[in-house]
């Protein structure tokens, strides 16, 4: 494809430019949460051991949604599996943030909102798979390579805003790395659950939405796209 086709394929796919935000919302919950989880079990939790405990039990169930994720994109479809993770997603993190000083049911919740994004990083490829489809069937060029290439795009931007979102979260209620833990206040207690538990929540929220006004690519509708594709050849 030259310079111009390739352009054409991007900003003409509005199922794409929908799905690249929502990608970044996956991946803003990746880096946003892994990079914040030490200021709550430090200013918290008060218990940095805990740590270990909570990656330990999060990967597991991270790896456990990935796997279970093709059964229910098979039953459900990608798009509406993925819907559904991001909602549910959501909630369990806002539920985490309202019970932040309970520490075991917010580890709790905040392992659950882990094997929802297992679920999301594997189905993400599959949506892109669907809108290669809908570039191919509308520009009648196949456009694989760019679109395909493009996942890398939100991983990069995200984990630039990691660290934009976890410093003005902590600016905001003027973080200090020397205030011992044990003197902590509510104020700085529930600054550190922002980036942990709140910020993440409203990108996969935001995600969700797009996915359902943006990617608008329903599983009869790229099946019959690629029905017509085929019938090109």
């Amino acid at each position: 494809m030259s310079a111009g086709e390739m352009t054409r394929a991007l900003f003409s796919n509005g199922p794409l430019l929908a799905l690249l935000l929502v990608d970044l919302a996956k991946w803003m919950m990746k880096f946003v949460v892994g990079g914040a989880a030490i200021y709550y079990f430090t200013y918290v939790a008060q218990d940095t051991g805990l740590m270990a405990t909570y990656l330990l039990i999060s990967n597991i169930l991270g790896i456990v949604g990935a796997y279970v994720s093709k059964n229910l994109a098979q039953k459900l479809s990608t798009r509406t599996t993925m819907i559904f993770t991001f909602l549910a997603t959501t909630v369990c993190m806002l539920a985490a943030y309202v019970l932040r000083e309970n520490v075991p049911a917010a580890i709790g919740l905040m392992c659950a909102a882990q094997f929802g994004y297992g679920i999301a990083y594997s189905g993400t490829p599959a949506l892109y798979a669907d809108a290669v489809v809908y570039s191919e069937w509308k520009m009648k060029k196949n456009a694989t390579g760019l679109i395909m290439g493009l996942q890398n795009l939100p991983l990069k931007v995200a984990n630039l805003v990691k660290a934009v979102v976890i410093t003005a979260c902590l600016a905001a209620v003027h973080f200090n790395a020397d205030i011992d833990p044990a003197a902590a206040g509510s104020a700085l207690k529930n600054g550190v659950c922002l980036p942990f538990m709140v910020v993440p929540a409203a990108a996969l929220l935001i995600g969700a939405l797009l996915l359902i006004f943006g990617f608008r690519l329903t599983k009869d509708d790229v099946m019959r796209y690629q029905a017509e594709i085929d019938q090109r050849a």
